[in-house]
């Protein structure tokens, strides 16, 4: 599997950024490089590597060392830098996500009758402005706020906490 090195400078940039991706501590970037230059370089005399003697050079599989040389032969340099991932899409929109938390934020009202908002506090308020919101038709407060505190809000609750957030009978 040899490259041609796209500009006369490559080699060295590649040897630049294996250093700098060793000092960061970036493996997975530091092995993208490392690829791309045995791809170019070869063996020690200079004989051409194949696929999986570069992969167990390296430590990698070999569809990795196809991906990465590919990625170099197709766009150079640049594309050897991972590109950030979308992630997932949040369930809240900004304005949702803003009205929550300033109501979260502002504390407990006199109407609530409580000192302090704890999970089952949070869950009338939550179904308060539901069922208002449908009643008037507008969407104050969706099932998505609803989804989000009862789904992402209490993945790390305690048991002691979530059982008195879904306690119904209180």
């Amino acid at each position: 599997m040899q490259i041609q090195w796209m500009t006369p400078g490559d080699r060295d940039e590649v040897v630049k950024r294996i250093g700098l991706a060793v000092r960061r501590r970036e493996t997975v970037q530091r092995d993208r490089v490392r690829v791309v230059l045995q791809a170019g370089d070869g063996d020690e005399s200079g004989r051409e590597l194949f696929r999986d003697q570069i992969a167990w050079r390296v430590g990698r599989w070999r569809q990795f060392v196809h991906q990465w040389v590919g990625r170099y032969r197709s766009s150079g340099l640049d594309a050897l830098v991972a590109k950030k991932q979308p992630g997932r899409k949040p369930k809240l929109t900004p304005q949702q996500d803003e009205q929550l938390n300033a109501r979260l934020d502002a504390g407990p009202r006199p109407d609530d009758k409580v000192c302090a908002l704890r999970g089952r506090d949070i869950r009338r308020i939550v179904e308060v402005a539901r069922a208002s919101s449908r009643s008037r038709r507008l969407p104050l407060v969706s099932d998505t706020v609803v989804d989000f505190m009862f789904d992402g809000f209490l993945k790390g609750a305690t048991s002691a906490f979530a059982g008195e957030l879904f306690d119904k009978g209180k």
